[in-house]
């Protein structure tokens, strides 16, 4: 039996017998008010603040946000042009580093290629 009619059972059963029948959505107004209970939780902002903390004095962050810095720079300064995506072509494409210790030697990757290099790269050790 199919999902779809397997759902279309589990709902006449549940409406023979008297239960609501409900689509799954909960309350938007009762969503939102969870929603700024959690943001709002001093736990929920003490984890977060942590792990900002940790990742923003990381030598691993700072390395790359100073290339993409220096890359935006040279950018602005016409030192380097943007290049189409090196594997489809396409005009509109991001700067890609493969080392972040040479911020000027970026790849020119597309939106779609840019995430599926990423991608590859997590599964790869």
């Amino acid at each position: 039996m199919c999902n779809l009619a397997y759902m279309r059972a589990y709902r006449a059963r549940r409406k023979a017998a008297g239960n609501p029948v409900t689509s799954g959505k909960c309350d938007p107004v009762k969503k939102a008010c969870a929603e700024k209970a959690r943001r709002t939780n001093p736990a929920v902002l003490q984890r977060r603040a942590n792990t900002q903390r940790v990742r923003y004095y990381s030598e691993a962050f700072r390395q790359r946000r100073d290339a993409r810095q220096q890359t935006k720079n040279a950018l602005r300064r016409g030192d380097i042009t943007p290049q189409p995506c090196e594997k489809c072509g396409v005009a509109k494409a991001e700067a890609h580093h493969d080392d972040y210790t040479k911020p000027l030697d970026v790849r020119w990757l597309c939106r779609r290629h840019h995430r599926e290099h990423h991608a590859a790269a997590k599964v790869t050790p």
